[in-house]
């Protein structure tokens, strides 16, 4: 069966850092990645994965656990101790098939766990469904950022106008004998100030993780160069 031409796997030109310090498997899921339509980067440990973070930003991290001096949980806990990677998915890659490794995984924040040996198409389907649960999640975001601003836009333009209702008032108040409707007035135009006040985005706003040390942004390579580079 072709896993690369399914309706299922119709990537958009991702980001996927495989971060493997068996050259075999990351040249494998390497391949299948990019024959998937995905872009790919490769760190064979724990450290160089922190510099592409920072430098490449991915939009998915698969991430094994038996790192040299750097273990994958170490990493992950300070992907999502950083502002930069809080949110980006992680999915572990690992021969440890126990319940304890499964478990750990979770608690430092990983998204998803596979065990090695593993099936490209449910590594495949795996990265496909967290990043489509991404996308949507994003697209969600930016529909209620588009409303804040619509509501932002709408306080500030009834504000506008109250302004100069108060303006209004407030020289109509200055006669001897004031109409009796300018109390009234003022008083509606108080109590819309005071409503404008409970709905506004910046109300809500004003009620606010330690980035990946920004130090050296090099990276050493870019995405698709390091296996170039030991050939």
């Amino acid at each position: 069966m072709d896993i690369f031409g399914q309706a299922g796997f119709d990537a958009m030109n991702e980001l996927i850092l495989i971060v493997e310090d068996e050259e075999d498997v990351a040249q494998v899921m390497r391949y299948n990645l990019q024959m998937a339509g995905y872009r790919t980067v490769v760190s064979a440990d724990g450290e160089q994965a922190l510099r592409q973070v920072r430098c490449c930003a991915p939009d998915l991290v698969l991430l094994d656990i038996m790192l040299p001096e750097m273990d994958g949980w170490e990493v992950c806990r300070i992907l999502r101790g950083s502002e930069q990677a809080a949110k980006t998915p992680v999915i572990m890659v690992t021969a440890l098939a126990t319940e304890e490794a499964r478990i750990l995984s979770l608690r430092v924040g990983a998204d998803d766990f596979i065990t090695k040996p593993f099936s490209l198409h449910a590594l495949l389907l795996k990265v496909r469904m967290i990043l489509d649960a991404r996308r949507e999640l994003e697209r969600l975001r930016q529909r209620q950022a588009d409303r804040e601003l619509s509501l932002r836009n709408l306080v500030h333009e009834l504000r506008n106008s109250l302004s100069v209702i108060g303006g209004y008032t407030s020289l109509a108040a200055l006669k001897p004998e004031p109409d009796p409707w300018v109390k009234q007035v003022a008083m509606a135009a108080d109590r819309m100030e005071r409503l404008l006040n409970d709905v506004s985005p910046q109300t809500r706003i004003e009620r606010g993780v330690q980035d990946i040390d920004p130090g050296q942004r090099d990276c050493g390579q870019t995405p698709d160069q390091d296996y170039a580079n030991r050939s």
